[in-house]
Order: structure tokens, then sequence, then C-alpha cells
């Protein structure tokens, strides 16, 4: 329901992979580091429970995205 939602990104990009799914990794990454700083500014509850998942899992896309350059 929420298309920008980071923990639903992060997911989504980690399905994909075990799908084998490359486009779709990479665009789910790429929406997951678009809207990292409009949904951190959101300080949703959720956010904090998962920080240590969500973070790791934006680092992860930017560093597959700069790869991918």
């Amino acid at each position: 329901d929420t298309p920008t939602h980071l923990r639903g990104l992060h997911l989504a990009a980690r399905a994909a992979g075990m799908q084998g799914d490359s486009a779709a990794v990479r665009a789910f990454e790429k929406r997951l580091v678009a809207a990292e700083r409009s949904e951190v500014a959101k300080k949703l509850d959720e956010y904090d429970r998962h920080q240590d998942d969500i973070a790791n899992g934006i680092a992860e896309a930017r560093k597959a995205l700069g790869a991918a350059k």
C-alpha cells in the first residue's frame, strides 16, 4: 500500500534475489535508495525496530547500484 516503505522495498529486493530476478532486484534497490531520505524523515516506529536491517539493505543497494554503473 506504501510504494516507498523502506522495509517493504528491502524485503522485495531480497525476495526477487531469491527468485533470481536481477532486473527486479535492481529496480527495488533503486526505489529503496531513492526513498531513503523522505521515508526516514517520517520517523516510523517500524523503522526504529528494524533500523539495522534497513541500514544494511540500503548499504547493500548502494554498493550493488554503484557496481552496476
